[in-house]
């Protein structure tokens, strides 16, 4: 039987085999995105996921035999655009009904989606470096570390160990600062510079003892960020209900 990587090498001559991967993988993809943006949504992402595998195909590391991970690392971009042109849509609604933050809950269930994330920091920013284009630039690796984090209903689904290793790793790139500590609860925040010297602060609560997120905290550019502090445009927080099978 071919492996996923003897597949996607097969492609680049005979781009019609890349079907193969479609056929292996589309209802774990498919079942991955109905978990998170509904079923009527999964197969739009399901079909911009595979598209964008086809294109990018080349830069598959056929080191590997299973493309799940890959495939499902490119499933969750796509669905974070998703969850961003909602959130688009719910921040207006917000503004214009003088709305809160929403509070969400769910289970851990899913395992693959970081399965291949090393434990070391460096071998995390190179995962990182690799997959997300980051290509070794440390202010280009935080925007994807905050962007991963950021989306916590898929960052707290990692293994334990996956969890840890992302949050050492963006801890130690530049513009990330850890600015409030009080027993299991560490707060890191990340400055967004543009070009003009505005920063965009995004602030992350964390369990340090169990490596969840708890809150996420978005502010726009030239604004005062801190506890307390006013005038953020998102807030996410997460409530863990940690099942028998969580590690």
């Amino acid at each position: 039987m071919s492996t996923d990587s003897d597949i996607i090498r097969r492609s680049a001559d005979d781009p019609a085999a890349f079907a193969e991967l479609f056929e292996r993988h589309a209802r774990v993809i498919g079942g991955f995105a109905a978990r998170r943006v509904g079923v009527d949504a999964a197969e739009d992402v399901l079909s911009e996921t595979m598209l964008v595998a086809f294109r990018r195909r080349g830069d598959f590391d056929t080191t590997g035999e299973s493309a799940r991970p890959w495939l499902l690392g490119i499933a969750s971009r796509v669905i974070k655009k998703h969850h961003a042109a909602e959130a688009r849509q719910w921040r207006s609604f917000e503004a214009s009904a003088g709305g809160d933050g929403g509070t969400f809950e769910y289970y851990l269930d899913d395992r693959d989606l970081y399965a291949d994330l090393p434990s070391d920091v460096p071998g995390a920013i190179d995962w990182f470096s690799r997959r997300y284009d980051g290509e070794g630039d440390a202010e280009g690796l935080a925007h994807y570390f905050a962007e991963t984090i950021s989306d916590v209903a898929v960052f707290n689904l990692a293994p334990a160990a996956a969890r840890a290793s992302m949050l050492r790793a963006f801890a130690t790139l530049d513009h990330v600062d850890v600015v409030a500590t009080s027993g299991d609860r560490t707060t890191l925040r990340y400055a967004r510079v543009r070009q003009d010297g505005d920063a965009a602060p995004i602030e992350f609560t964390l369990d340090t003892a169990r490596g969840y997120v708890l809150e996420v905290t978005s502010w726009p550019y030239g604004a005062d960020a801190g506890a307390g502090s006013g005038g953020w445009t998102s807030r996410t927080t997460a409530e863990i209900a940690v099942v028998d099978s969580a590690p």
